[in-house]
């Protein structure tokens, strides 16, 4: 399931960002109208073009996450933001859930979440969390350094899916349930 938001044109929900965008010329109305007295809240951008998970839309934006301090007792971690932040999503100083199935990446391999140290710069893939409509995002995997990036990207495919529900709110937003396909890797190779 992938929840999009009232307002806006970025939101990262379970592990997908989903991108929208003005709907295409003559799908204008397919959107219902807002009551008069709600008006200046219509959304201009609210059709779909894109699903990526947080790896690939921070990385792919160069943005990476400067490790401030890991608590495991509590599972807290906190980062701020490096290099080039992105305009959407998660752009200041956050503190993520993590807990022990959160996994860690040095090179092609899982290490121990004590590896995580402040002052590191990593990336990660934000995971199912019970406060996420609160904006509480639990972390399921950390990637150190270069080469377990690279590995991940190596591995990551296209997934092709489809459509189950999709539930319009009175006001703008809703959920879009979606189902992929599990597909044989040798057959993208």
């Amino acid at each position: 399931m992938v929840r999009w938001p009232k307002s806006g044109t970025f939101r990262s929900a379970h592990t997908f960002t989903v991108i929208f965008f003005a709907p295409p010329e003559g799908e204008e109305n397919s959107i219902p109208p807002l009551p008069e007295e709600q008006k200046t809240f219509t959304i201009k951008h609210n059709h779909v073009i894109s699903l990526e998970d947080d790896f690939n839309y921070y990385q792919r934006r160069g943005q990476g996450w400067k490790v401030v301090s890991v608590d495991a007792e509590k599972q807290k971690i906190d980062v701020q933001p490096t290099s080039e932040m992105t305009n959407d999503g998660i752009n200041t100083p956050y503190t993520f859930d993590i807990d022990i199935v959160t996994r860690v990446w040095k090179g092609r391999q899982l290490v121990e979440l004590n590896t995580v140290v402040p002052g590191m710069v990593v990336q990660f893939s934000l995971g199912w969390s019970q406060g996420r409509l609160d904006e509480v995002f639990s972390v399921s995997d950390i990637w150190l350094d270069k080469e377990s990036r690279e590995s991940a990207t190596e591995r990551q495919r296209w997934v092709p899916g489809w459509i189950d529900t999709v539930e319009h709110f009175d006001f703008g937003g809703g959920i879009v349930t979606l189902t992929f396909f599990a597909i044989d890797p040798a057959l993208i190779e």
